[in-house]
């Protein structure tokens, strides 16, 4: 549910700054704005209260950002936290930089491999998933010691699982699955 409204949010902003040819400032003050909910527990634990009314909530907005980010953003947000939205301000946050993504042609990936990649063996899986997705892929690598050996690769619902644990289980099944004879 977050997301969608981060999403609608976002989306409407993103147009936004398109339209007015400010998409890089829009994404330095998300990017603030973004740094300062991680950095800052009772930010976060603020613009999600139900007991900090609107108009307080509206106040500290303004009184952490006003000299940190652009008008447009501050007018965008405080309106946000205007319509009672403020627990989604980071959903719209990150929301925006998927657009982001999305319009420049970027996908996130996530590789778990059993052990560390290496740079040769990253940059020709990246090469391998870019040609086979036909976008820039931005990898967030992991190593994952229970896969015994190979890799999965996470780009957005789908799972390439190339990892030995895996043929291990498929194996299993089939001798699980096969008629005695």
């Amino acid at each position: 549910m977050k997301s969608l409204v981060g999403r609608r949010y976002a989306s409407a902003i993103f147009e936004f700054a398109i339209e007015t040819n400010s998409l890089s400032q829009f994404s330095e003050d998300f990017a603030t704005i973004l740094e300062s909910l991680k950095n800052s527990r009772q930010l976060a634990v603020a613009l999600q209260s139900p007991i900090i009314k609107n108009f307080d909530k509206v106040q500290i907005f303004t009184q952490l950002f006003q000299n940190k980010i652009s008008p447009a953003t501050l007018n965008s947000l405080k309106l946000i936290i205007e319509k009672d939205r403020a627990a989604y301000i980071e959903s719209v946050s990150v929301e925006f930089f998927h657009l982001l993504d999305e319009k420049n042609g970027l996908i996130e990936v996530e590789v778990k491999s059993a052990i560390s990649l290496n740079d040769v063996q990253l940059n020709a899986l990246m090469s391998k998933l870019e040609s086979m997705t036909m976008k820039k892929i931005r990898p967030k690598v992991s190593s994952d010691s229970s896969l015994i050996g190979g890799f999965t690769v996470r780009i957005g619902d789908t799972v390439i699982d190339g990892s030995i644990k895996r043929k291990l289980e498929q194996l299993r099944e089939s001798f699980l699955n096969a008629p005695l004879n």
